[in-house]
């Protein structure tokens, strides 16, 4: 079952070896959790030793000899004696934890490794030096089982690892950004700070002070709301990227965190939508709410710093021009730089 935990998987892996493998003293499973060749210790048994006696990421006992010839050879191995076995001369392991009998299987995915069986024995089983042909096959035959359960969990652990980043891209980036950022192949749902060609908007209301002092609070914030909510309608239309509000001004960029060779052209329809939307908001609502935009186009530097209350920004020189432009422009108007 893909809802098994690793350590239940194994549990039942170990109870039917045990039971048809007595001679075993020790089984592991290791497993390639990321996909790069690194095999990481998942779960043990140790007869008559308590795990915590040999925490799991302690992986000294099992054969490294033996591990790497069936990552080489991508074979199932079997050894009455791995002490006496000519393959395995020089194995500092085997002979330092007195490893004799020995099994290992790889578990694959077509012809990738993505893990190892593994189990051995501090004596010699005799039976095996003249044949235990069936025991190896048994081992693997629940090797090939055990594969399967394992590629679920791992499937499982991906799209639970997955979701994991986007519920914390989410809390920078619309749902359509977030998405194509997982199309991509986002790997730890950090995006580290990179230049980039964008055009920035900065929009501004009118009269935002005069106003705080004629009207309450709470009346201020709902009309915020409302405004700045028709802004958002149009940053997922045209799928750019809010970057922030602070007070009565609004910051929306195109171009990052995805490029685009069409940034200017996005944010000018940006800019002209929003006026549009503010006088169909005033004419609906009897109101005369103005709002200043200021737009520039250049390089920045785009993405998450910091250790806490992460937030997705924008630095650099073409900022704060794209700031003054608002600043210094007309009510009711977009001023735009010449770049």
């Amino acid at each position: 079952s893909s809802a098994e935990s690793i350590e239940e998987i194994f549990s039942r892996t170990n109870e039917i070896i045990l039971r048809e493998l007595p001679m075993l003293d020790r089984l592991a499973l290791l497993v390639d959790l990321e996909g790069n060749g690194k095999l990481k210790l998942m779960d043990f048994t140790l007869k008559g030793v308590p795990k915590t006696k040999n925490p799991i990421n302690d992986i000294s006992w099992i054969s490294k000899t033996i591990i790497d010839m069936v990552l080489d050879k991508k074979v199932a191995i079997k050894t009455a004696d791995a002490q006496a076995d000519s393959r395995f001369e020089g194995g500092m392991t085997i002979v330092s934890k007195g490893i004799r009998s020995a099994l290992a299987v790889p578990l694959l995915d077509k012809s990738k490794i993505f893990g190892i069986l593994y189990g051995d024995a501090v004596i010699s089983y005799n039976n095996w030096q003249i044949g235990g042909d069936e025991d190896l096959s048994f081992f693997a035959a629940v090797g090939n089982l055990l594969a399967a359960s394992v590629q679920r969990w791992l499937l499982s652990r991906k799209l639970r690892g997955e979701e994991i980043i986007r519920q914390r891209l989410e809390r920078y980036h619309s749902p359509g950004i977030v998405q194509q950022l997982l199309k991509a192949g986002l790997s730890d749902g950090r995006l580290t700070p990179i230049e980039a060609d964008i055009s920035i908007l900065f929009a501004d209301i009118v009269g935002f002070t005069p106003l705080s002092a004629r009207i309450p609070p709470i009346e201020l914030v709902n009309l915020l709301n409302q405004v700045f909510s028709k802004f958002d309608q149009l940053v997922e239309q045209h799928n750019l990227e809010k970057i922030k509000t602070i007070g009565d001004a609004y910051m929306v960029v195109a171009g990052v965190p995805l490029h685009k060779e069409n940034h200017a052209e996005l944010i000018g329809l940006m800019a002209i939508e929003m006026l549009q939307r503010m006088a169909y908001f005033n004419s609906k609502h009897g109101l005369n709410i103005l709002v200043r935009i200021g737009i520039n186009t250049g390089k920045v530097i785009a993405g998450i710093i910091g250790q806490r209350k992460f937030s997705y920004d924008l630095w650099g020189d073409t900022v704060n021009t794209a700031s003054r432009m608002e600043s210094h422009g007309v009510p009711g108007k977009t001023q735009v730089t010449e770049a």
